[in-house]
Protein backbone atom coordinates (compact mmCIF):
# COMPACT_ATOMS: atom_id res chain seq x y z
CA UNK A 1 0.00 0.00 0.00
CA UNK A 2 1.11 2.96 -0.81
CA UNK A 3 0.07 6.55 0.77
CA UNK A 4 0.77 10.03 0.43
CA UNK A 5 1.22 12.61 3.07
CA UNK A 6 0.74 16.65 1.69
CA UNK A 7 1.34 19.14 4.54
CA UNK A 8 -0.93 21.67 4.43
CA UNK A 9 0.05 25.37 3.78
CA UNK A 10 -0.34 27.84 6.78
CA UNK A 11 -3.15 30.00 6.44
CA UNK A 12 -2.03 33.43 4.92
CA UNK A 13 -4.27 35.49 6.92
CA UNK A 14 -4.64 33.38 10.43
CA UNK A 15 -7.78 34.36 12.34
CA UNK A 16 -7.05 36.17 15.53
CA UNK A 17 -6.73 34.62 19.23
CA UNK A 18 -8.76 35.85 21.89
CA UNK A 19 -5.65 35.42 24.43
CA UNK A 20 -3.57 37.83 22.11
CA UNK A 21 -5.58 40.77 22.57
CA UNK A 22 -5.85 43.11 25.98
CA UNK A 23 -9.32 43.84 25.62
CA UNK A 24 -12.63 42.18 24.44
CA UNK A 25 -12.94 45.32 21.99
CA UNK A 26 -9.35 44.91 20.29
CA UNK A 27 -10.12 40.89 19.69
CA UNK A 28 -13.41 41.66 17.83
CA UNK A 29 -11.55 44.56 15.83
CA UNK A 30 -8.81 41.84 14.85
CA UNK A 31 -11.41 39.38 13.63
CA UNK A 32 -13.72 42.02 11.38
CA UNK A 33 -10.07 43.09 9.76
CA UNK A 34 -9.37 39.90 9.42
CA UNK A 35 -12.57 38.62 8.01
CA UNK A 36 -12.33 42.30 5.67
CA UNK A 37 -8.67 40.80 4.62
CA UNK A 38 -9.99 37.38 3.96
CA UNK A 39 -12.85 38.83 1.78
CA UNK A 40 -10.91 41.10 -0.63
CA UNK A 41 -7.68 41.20 0.41
CA UNK A 42 -7.47 44.96 0.76
CA UNK A 43 -8.07 47.06 4.05
CA UNK A 44 -10.98 50.13 3.39
CA UNK A 45 -9.58 53.32 4.99
CA UNK A 46 -11.70 52.47 8.11
CA UNK A 47 -10.43 48.97 7.99
CA UNK A 48 -7.07 50.46 8.49
CA UNK A 49 -7.63 52.99 11.00
CA UNK A 50 -9.11 49.99 13.37
CA UNK A 51 -6.31 48.03 12.25
CA UNK A 52 -4.12 50.50 13.62
CA UNK A 53 -6.05 51.07 16.88
CA UNK A 54 -5.85 47.06 17.70
CA UNK A 55 -1.92 47.59 17.34
CA UNK A 56 -1.68 50.53 19.61
CA UNK A 57 -3.62 49.31 21.96
CA UNK A 58 -1.68 45.70 21.74
CA UNK A 59 1.93 47.63 21.86
CA UNK A 60 0.46 50.21 25.17
CA UNK A 61 -0.47 47.39 27.24
CA UNK A 62 2.24 45.34 26.87
CA UNK A 63 4.52 45.82 30.44
CA UNK A 64 7.95 46.01 28.52
CA UNK A 65 7.33 48.26 25.99
CA UNK A 66 10.07 50.66 25.16
CA UNK A 67 9.20 53.76 26.41
CA UNK A 68 10.14 57.16 24.54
Amino acid sequence: MISFTFTAEPDPIPLPRYEDYPTTGAYELAFHIARAQRRDELLTREESAAQFEVIEAFIRSRPDRPTL
